[in-house]
């Protein structure tokens, strides 16, 4: 019993390495090169830009018809459907409604009675 040193249990000792580190040797592989850069003139690079965004390379397609019943049974189909068209509906009278009382555009109350929606269920 008297063998058993505690003050030692945990100690971790790394065991030593032997000799001199190594030299690292470069070659040529191992050097990387600066690309070389040309300076653009602004009005150039802006234009790159624009013509970018234009191109939509999003390569949107075609809206594809999701077959719900793989997903959902048809009881829940059903609630899912009046529900969205009841959504629909507040949305639609809340829009006419801000058009009626602010004399604004169709956009702009549809985008204020979905910012009234989300605050008042989503924040």
């Amino acid at each position: 019993m008297s063998e058993i040193r505690i003050n030692k249990l945990n100690n971790y000792q790394p065991p030593k390495t032997s000799g001199q580190p190594k030299k690292e040797e470069t070659t040529q592989q191992e050097i990387k090169q600066e690309p070389t850069l040309s300076q653009k003139a602004p009005d150039e690079v802006l234009g790159f830009m624009a013509n970018q965004a234009m191109l939509g390379k999003a390569g949107i397609t075609g809206k594809k018809a999701v077959d719900v019943n793989k997903y959902v049974d048809t009881e829940s189909k059903e609630r899912i459907e009046k529900i969205m068209v009841a959504f629909e509906a507040n949305i639609l009278k809340t829009a006419e409604t801000a058009i009626k009382e602010f004399g604004i555009s169709e956009r702009a109350a549809s985008d204020a009675a979905i910012i009234g929606f989300n605050r008042k269920f989503l924040v």
